[in-house]
């Protein structure tokens, strides 16, 4: 698709090439900016997998990738009376904490590199009874990235960029695993491509990225597209193409069970309380809401078709007639703000994600672990940070990882009142 704006020759690096550099980043580029290749089906239910990590589950026990629609159904079918682990809806193998590691391991004798991804995860965190080992972890990507994992190469492509896993950042190494799992078909990655290309050299390779994976469903890289037609960097024709591309990505993977998952499902975080009409702007922050799965914008998450009453009403409705977990966690951390017209009450806001937390909620249990770790309104702790950040780390919360607490942080910066010595 010809994107009309900055050619290749605009990039102002040709000078610094050979030809044969040339010939083989012309190549390159050519394979890289073209549409994604498309998603799997679900191993049960046979319709395309969302585009949303958060929408669909590897199976340690059988390797299959399940969609949380089908997910949900067994769980209706057996009457949510699974109390001991997670039942797989394939082969109906029950996974609990004790034969996780088990589990991983079988999978991992069969070169499974989702598995490799897996273990990679649980040594990099310490969790199920393994020692923490960075540098092991780092090793298990490298080979679950051989064996082609997608998700090893976007993962190794964070970690170069941000010096994360006792690596050293390194661009050339980050873009490169980045473009691998890009060409695959994985919309975080081209994401991240598209911010690190959005400059004044390379604002059309960045551009491209977002129109590649919006076409896929990608909410984030809709956003940029509307701001990159809106500054002039794309045409209204290229915009409304990405539009309807990106509406025909999501309503491909639609199915009854998955909209019911969305809205009860724990794992999920869209569910209907925040579901939006279709590419209105945000009455509080002005940026547009695509729609689909959106539940909001990515600055305020609110519903541009509820007033600040209206919404707080909804949230208590969700607590009190479905005990959401998600609920309590979004009202905590309104409390936590003083947003929605209601006071900011900080100790209000820990009760409530106590509560999310014991229902379920990772997002609640890593907002506990960042109040323990930032000493936010509660008695600085370590231990107790750890403790919740393990805990959602554990129930798939990856931007919460146990690292070294106090690595930056000096005793004569955290108030006095605020220490624990039990940490």
């Amino acid at each position: 698709m010809h994107l009309g704006l900055l050619g290749d020759d605009d990039l102002g690096l040709d000078s610094l090439l050979s030809d044969e550099e040339k010939q083989e980043a012309k190549v390159r580029d050519e394979v890289l900016f073209k549409d994604h290749p498309p998603r799997p089906d679900c191993d049960i239910c046979f319709n395309q997998l969302p585009v949303a990590s958060n929408q669909k589950t590897y199976k340690l026990c059988c390797g299959k990738i399940v969609c949380d629609g089908c997910i949900e159904e067994i769980r209706d079918k057996d009457n949510r009376k699974e109390k001991v682990g997670d039942l797989c809806p394939f082969c109906r193998v029950v996974s609990t904490s004790s034969n996780t590691v088990e589990l991983v391991k079988k999978r991992m004798e069969l070169n499974d590199p989702d598995a490799f991804m897996v273990m990679a995860h649980i040594t990099s965190v310490g969790t199920y009874g393994q020692k923490k080992d960075e540098e092991k972890a780092v090793s298990l990507m490298e080979k679950a990235s051989e064996l082609g994992s997608v998700d090893a190469n976007t993962s190794l492509g964070f970690a170069y960029l941000q010096g994360t896993f006792g690596l050293q950042k390194d661009i050339g190494k980050a873009k490169r695993y980045l473009e691998n799992a890009a060409i695959k078909g994985n919309c975080e990655a081209r994401y991240r491509l598209g911010c690190m290309d959005n400059t004044k050299e390379t604002v059309s390779r960045g551009v491209k990225h977002f129109i590649i994976g919006a076409r896929d469903g990608h909410e984030p890289s809709l956003v940029s597209v509307k701001k990159a037609f809106t500054a002039g960097y794309a045409t209204k024709e290229e915009y409304e193409d990405t539009l309807r591309a990106y509406n025909e990505s999501l309503n491909a993977t639609k199915t009854k069970e998955r909209e019911k998952a969305l809205k009860f499902n724990t794992r999920a975080d869209d569910d209907e309380l925040f579901q939006v009409p279709l590419w209105p702007d945000c009455p509080i922050c002005s940026i547009p809401l695509p729609g689909g799965q959106s539940r909001g914008c990515g600055v305020c998450s609110m519903p541009p078709e509820n007033s600040l009453e209206e919404h707080l009403e909804r949230l208590n409705t969700r607590i009190d007639k479905y005990n959401d977990p998600s609920a309590y966690n979004y009202l905590g951390v309104y409390y936590d703000n003083g947003n929605l017209g209601l006071p900011k009450d900080v100790a209000k806001a820990h009760a409530l994600w106590e509560k999310g937390g014991e229902l379920g909620s990772k997002e609640a249990l890593g907002n506990l672990a960042g109040a323990y770790d930032e000493g936010d309104g509660v008695r600085y702790s370590t231990k107790k940070a750890r403790y919740y950040y393990e805990l959602a780390a554990m129930k798939g919360n990856l931007r919460s990882s146990p690292r070294d607490l106090t690595s930056n942080r000096s005793p004569d910066k955290i108030p006095q009142y605020q220490l624990d010595p039990s940490s």
